[in-house]
Protein backbone atom coordinates (compact mmCIF):
# COMPACT_ATOMS: atom_id res chain seq x y z
CA UNK A 1 0.00 0.00 0.00
CA UNK A 2 2.74 2.34 0.89
CA UNK A 3 4.74 1.98 -3.23
CA UNK A 4 3.40 4.65 -4.71
CA UNK A 5 5.06 6.85 -2.02
CA UNK A 6 8.08 4.80 -1.71
CA UNK A 7 8.87 5.45 -5.11
CA UNK A 8 8.39 9.33 -4.97
CA UNK A 9 10.77 8.86 -1.51
CA UNK A 10 13.45 7.16 -2.92
CA UNK A 11 13.62 9.37 -6.31
CA UNK A 12 13.65 12.30 -4.45
CA UNK A 13 16.47 11.17 -2.32
CA UNK A 14 18.42 9.92 -5.50
CA UNK A 15 17.85 13.38 -7.47
CA UNK A 16 19.37 14.98 -4.31
CA UNK A 17 22.34 13.26 -4.71
CA UNK A 18 25.32 16.23 -6.14
CA UNK A 19 25.92 15.46 -9.92
CA UNK A 20 29.80 16.48 -9.11
CA UNK A 21 29.57 12.70 -7.31
CA UNK A 22 28.46 10.74 -10.22
CA UNK A 23 30.08 12.52 -12.80
CA UNK A 24 33.50 12.21 -11.06
CA UNK A 25 32.79 8.02 -10.26
CA UNK A 26 32.26 7.92 -14.31
CA UNK A 27 34.94 9.84 -15.40
CA UNK A 28 37.36 6.96 -13.06
CA UNK A 29 35.33 4.39 -15.36
CA UNK A 30 32.65 2.89 -12.33
CA UNK A 31 29.68 0.95 -14.08
CA UNK A 32 26.15 1.38 -13.09
CA UNK A 33 26.45 -1.59 -10.51
CA UNK A 34 28.49 -0.07 -8.35
CA UNK A 35 27.85 3.31 -8.67
CA UNK A 36 24.62 2.21 -6.98
CA UNK A 37 26.15 -0.08 -4.85
CA UNK A 38 29.53 2.64 -3.50
CA UNK A 39 27.61 5.83 -4.43
CA UNK A 40 24.08 5.82 -4.27
CA UNK A 41 23.09 3.47 -1.55
CA UNK A 42 25.56 4.67 1.07
CA UNK A 43 23.88 8.41 0.34
CA UNK A 44 20.31 7.14 1.07
CA UNK A 45 21.21 4.36 3.60
CA UNK A 46 20.13 6.60 6.12
CA UNK A 47 16.69 6.96 5.06
CA UNK A 48 16.28 3.69 4.05
CA UNK A 49 16.83 2.85 7.50
CA UNK A 50 14.79 5.28 9.15
CA UNK A 51 11.95 3.71 6.11
CA UNK A 52 12.85 -0.06 7.53
CA UNK A 53 12.19 0.79 10.91
CA UNK A 54 8.59 2.23 10.36
CA UNK A 55 7.60 -0.58 8.48
CA UNK A 56 8.61 -2.74 10.96
CA UNK A 57 6.81 -0.88 13.75
CA UNK A 58 3.91 -0.36 11.36
CA UNK A 59 3.68 -4.29 10.90
CA UNK A 60 2.43 -4.46 14.72
CA UNK A 61 0.03 -1.42 14.85
CA UNK A 62 -1.38 -1.37 11.08
CA UNK A 63 -5.13 -2.56 10.72
CA UNK A 64 -7.05 0.54 9.77
CA UNK A 65 -6.61 -0.59 6.01
CA UNK A 66 -7.26 -4.29 6.68
CA UNK A 67 -10.55 -3.33 8.56
CA UNK A 68 -11.52 -0.53 6.12
CA UNK A 69 -11.53 -3.29 2.80
CA UNK A 70 -12.66 -6.35 4.98
CA UNK A 71 -14.13 -5.62 8.30
CA UNK A 72 -13.68 -8.18 11.11
CA UNK A 73 -13.97 -10.71 7.85
CA UNK A 74 -10.76 -10.97 6.60
CA UNK A 75 -9.16 -13.90 5.69
CA UNK A 76 -6.42 -14.89 7.94
CA UNK A 77 -3.78 -15.09 5.55
CA UNK A 78 -4.38 -10.90 5.22
CA UNK A 79 -3.90 -11.31 9.12
CA UNK A 80 -1.34 -8.39 10.57
CA UNK A 81 -0.78 -8.26 14.59
CA UNK A 82 -2.72 -4.96 14.91
CA UNK A 83 -5.58 -6.57 12.64
CA UNK A 84 -5.83 -9.62 14.82
CA UNK A 85 -6.13 -7.72 18.44
CA UNK A 86 -7.77 -5.04 16.76
CA UNK A 87 -10.32 -7.22 16.00
CA UNK A 88 -10.22 -9.49 19.13
CA UNK A 89 -10.65 -5.78 20.90
CA UNK A 90 -13.84 -5.60 19.04
CA UNK A 91 -15.96 -7.77 20.54
CA UNK A 92 -19.12 -8.84 18.93
CA UNK A 93 -21.47 -6.30 17.21
CA UNK A 94 -18.73 -3.58 17.32
CA UNK A 95 -19.19 -3.60 21.44
CA UNK A 96 -15.98 -2.59 22.87
CA UNK A 97 -13.86 -5.10 25.62
CA UNK A 98 -12.06 -1.92 27.55
CA UNK A 99 -9.95 -4.34 29.42
CA UNK A 100 -9.11 -6.56 26.38
CA UNK A 101 -8.37 -3.43 24.73
CA UNK A 102 -5.72 -1.93 27.59
CA UNK A 103 -4.01 -5.15 27.92
CA UNK A 104 -3.57 -5.22 23.65
CA UNK A 105 -2.31 -1.74 24.22
CA UNK A 106 0.65 -2.74 26.50
CA UNK A 107 1.20 -5.89 25.01
CA UNK A 108 1.79 -3.81 21.58
CA UNK A 109 4.08 -1.99 23.89
CA UNK A 110 6.28 -5.18 25.10
CA UNK A 111 6.68 -6.31 21.74
CA UNK A 112 6.65 -3.42 19.83
CA UNK A 113 9.37 -1.45 21.12
CA UNK A 114 12.14 -3.89 21.92
CA UNK A 115 11.60 -4.94 18.41
CA UNK A 116 12.00 -1.68 17.00
CA UNK A 117 14.55 -0.39 19.37
CA UNK A 118 16.33 -3.84 17.82
CA UNK A 119 16.22 -2.77 14.43
CA UNK A 120 17.54 0.59 15.34
CA UNK A 121 20.18 -0.62 16.84
CA UNK A 122 21.31 -2.83 13.62
CA UNK A 123 20.26 -0.47 11.12
CA UNK A 124 22.67 1.82 13.29
CA UNK A 125 25.65 -0.71 13.15
CA UNK A 126 25.23 -1.05 9.53
CA UNK A 127 24.84 2.95 8.34
CA UNK A 128 27.56 4.28 7.12
CA UNK A 129 27.55 7.90 7.85
CA UNK A 130 27.53 10.64 5.45
CA UNK A 131 27.93 14.00 4.80
CA UNK A 132 27.90 16.06 2.14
Amino acid sequence: MNFGGSIILFLGLMNRIPPEILEAASLDGITPVKEFLYIILPLIFPTISIYIINLLAGFFAQQGSLYTFYGSDARQEFYTFGYYYYIQVLGEAGVAKYPVASAAGLLFTLVTVPVTLGARWLMNKLCPSVDY
